[in-house]
Order: C-alpha cells, then sequence, then structure tokens
C-alpha cells in the first residue's frame, strides 16, 4: 500500500491517531510557531505554511514508504492537535518525538498518543526498545515520557543540537513488557502554611536569595560540599536540581517564605524516604530525614523551627488524608552545629544518639554527628 493507505488509524476514544495531510497545515504553522515549541524542539525558524506542506506533503509520505519515519496526525475534539512520530534507530529500536500545539496541552492528549503509539510500535513493528531525548529542562516532554512508563536514564552533556548549539539532553526508554505508567513517583511540594512561614517553590527570580542564603561562613563550616561563594549560576543548578530530584521521586525542597512578604528565607529538604514507591498502607516504612538551611536575615526569629515543625506534620498524616504517611523523621547535624540542634530541639526532635568523628567540617576536621528523631504521635 502507499501512503496514506498504509497508515492505520489508532484510537483509544479520546485521542485518535492517523495519516496526516495537507488540510493540517494551518494547524502546523500554529504549533510550530507556538513559543514551547520553538524553544524546545529544533523545528526551523521562521516557518511558515510553504514549509508544513512540504513536510505534510512530501517528506512525511516520503519517510513512510522508505520506514524511516512513522509520523502520526494526533486528533482531539475534532481538531489537528499535534503530531507523534516513531524513528527507526537500527537493531529493533526506535525513538519516540511528539509535540502538541498550545490548545490541547495539559488535557492528557500526549500521554494517550504515546501509549497509543508504543502499543503499535511494538507489536505491529517488533521493536525491543523505544528511545525518548529530550532538552534537558523540557519539563513538559520529560512528563509525559514519566506518565507513560519510560526508565530516565542518564543526561547526556551536548548530545542534541538545536539551530547551531549543543544542549544537554534527558534521556530515557521502554520496553514492550513495561507498564505504560509511571514507574516512580513524582514528588510536588505541597504548599504549607502557619502563621510564621509558608512553604512552597523556589522561584526563578529567588536566584540572588538562595546565592545570599548559601554564601557565609556557617554553611562554609558545616555544610563544606556547598561550593563557596555560592553564585548565580551555581543557584540556577540548584534550582534546576531540585526538581529533578522531585521528579525522580527522590526528595522534596520548600522554600520557607514569610507568609506576609513572600520573601525568601531559608529550605527545608525531606530526603533519604526508606521506600521509593508512593506509602501504602502495610508496605511503606515510612522513615525520612530533614535538612535545612537559611538566609542570615531570617536567624533568631525561629522560622526554621516553625517550617520543620510543619513539615512533620504534614509527613505524619495519612495519605489517604493529603500528607505523606510517614512514621519517623531524622535529623543529622554536628555536634557543634548549635544552631542546628536548637531548630530540632524546638520543634520537637529528641537527641536519640551521637555518633563518634562522623561529621566532616569545612575546616580539615571532623566532629560528632549528634542525630535526633521524632515519632508518630
Amino acid at each position: 500500500m502507499e501512503f496514506p493507505a498504509q497508515v492505520p488509524v489508532l484510537s483509544d476514544g479520546v485521542v485518535t491517531l492517523r495519516a496526516p495531510s495537507p488540510s493540517d497545515a494551518a494547524g502546523v504553522v500554529a504549533q510550530c510557531n507556538d513559543p514551547v515549541s520553538i524553544r524546545w524542539t529544533g523545528v526551523p525558524q521562521p516557518y511558515g505554511e510553504e514549509q508544513a506542506l512540504a513536510w505534510l506533503s512530501t517528506s512525511i509520505p516520503a519517510a513512510w514508504t522508505a520506514e524511516t519515519g512513522f509520523v502520526f496526525a494526533i486528533d482531539y475534539d475534532g481538531r489537528f492537535a499535534g503530531s507523534v512520530e516513531l524513528r527507526p534507530e537500527g537493531g529493533g529500536n526506535a525513538e519516540i518525538a511528539f509535540g502538541l500545539s498550545g490548545w490541547a496541552r495539559g488535557s492528557g492528549v500526549a500521554k494517550r498518543a504515546v501509549r497509543l503509539l508504543l502499543d503499535w510500535g511494538f507489536t505491529s513493528r517488533g521493536y525491543s526498545v523505544v528511545h525518548w531525548r529530550a532538552y534537558a529542562g523540557n519539563w513538559g516532554s520529560r512528563r509525559v515520557a514519566w506518565a507513560t512508563g519510560f526508565h530516565f536514564g542518564a543526561t547526556i552533556p551536548g548530545m542534541l543540537e538545536q539551530r547551531g548549539a549543543r544542549h544537554d539532553a534527558w534521556t530515557g526508554w521502554i520496553g514492550p513488557k513495561d507498564k505504560r505508567e509511571p514507574q516512580t513517583p513524582w514528588f510536588v511540594n505541597p504548599v504549607l502554611e502557619t502563621p510564621r512561614v509558608r512553604l512552597r517553590d523556589w522561584r526563578e527570580d529567588e536566584l540572588d536569595r538562595m546565592s545570599e542564603a548559601r554564601t557565609n561562613d556557617a554553611t562554609a563550616h558545616f555544610l563544606p560540599f556547598i561550593r563557596q561563594p555560592f553564585d548565580l549560576a551555581a543557584s540556577r543548578w540548584l534550582l534546576g536540581h531540585v526538581r529533578l530530584q522531585a521528579a525522580q521521586g527522590l526528595r522534596f525542597n520548600w522554600c520557607v517564605a514569610d507568609p506576609d512578604t513572600d520573601v525568601a528565607f531559608g529550605n527545608v529538604t525531606l530526603f533519604r524516604l526508606s521506600d521509593p514507591v508512593p506509602p501504602v498502607e502495610g508496605n511503606f516504612p515510612g522513615e525520612g530525614e530533614l535538612g535545612y538551611w537559611g538566609h542570615p536575615e531570617g536567624a533568631g526569629r525561629g522560622l526554621m523551627s516553625a517550617a520543620v515543625r510543619r513539615i512533620a506534620e504534614w509527613y505524619f498524616t495519612p495519605a489517604a488524608e493529603g500528607g505523606f504517611g510517614g512514621k519517623r523523621l531524622f535529623i543529622g547535624t554536628a555536634a557543634s552545629n548549635q544552631a542546628a540542634r536548637r531548630v530540632a530541639e524546638a520543634a520537637g526532635f529528641e537527641h536519640v544518639g551521637t555518633e563518634r568523628a562522623a561529621f566532616p567540617l569545612g575546616d580539615g576536621t571532623v566532629d560528632d554527628k549528634v542525630v535526633y528523631d521524632l515519632l508518630k504521635g
């Protein structure tokens, strides 16, 4: 069969994948000129009807005929909503690529389209592995890959080219026997408030506050792994890193802000969670650790202890009631770090042990490590 008869129609009752047509040109032009598409794809600029028709009428049919690329149009709500493609890589593997028009984002369309195409690729084409790659920072694409069951690999420096520049790439893969659902949790920080503090995500416009909070003698001494000075480039890296940790289901990171002015005064991290899957009654050991650092302007005001108490309250609340469902929290710090110890004690944590010579300091010496814990109830 020739194009478009060779293209199957795939549908889940909500989204339909079909052969692209010249009648889709207006939708393709709109999608390719969308700011999100320009930012995260290599679509040429400027892009107009001529480029769209060439792609729809010549490039796609030729790729189907030569079996070098299998592009489907995505139909949703009776309209062209984007495209999804499998690109054979040799050795029985393929790469997936997808993109949506702005109006269709946020409705689960890409997730449905990717699942349909994966099923077709594994059953009709017999692929052993399908790869996913995206520019590092493309959270929309990563969210779709996560929701459809991809396993994530390394971030590869300079792997992808875009309009003459090289960019780091996120990578992932999925096999025919993998479920088309998330393999790990994706943590989303709940906004938690008290009369003293608001706990929320860090914002892009707060890099200077982050730099100021992490550049000081106390941080250099008690957290020697944090580079000094902690400049804006380091803060920008950290912001991306904490977002990636949440996406991997590894850590929660809250910005500690003033509830009235919303000015950032520090950070609390919940990490070393003892089970990588979402808590379920009966199979979650429920242990985690808290770490914190603060801006000098917030010192001595009790903000950090208020933040730790609020996070502990949420952590111990059952998952069915909007909490995490944990059972025990730890805090570990240097025995000589009196400020960190006061926070733990003011938040209700009890000193349960001391590990001798277990906490390296910035001056090259090693301090004892004191351990505090708090139990549910």
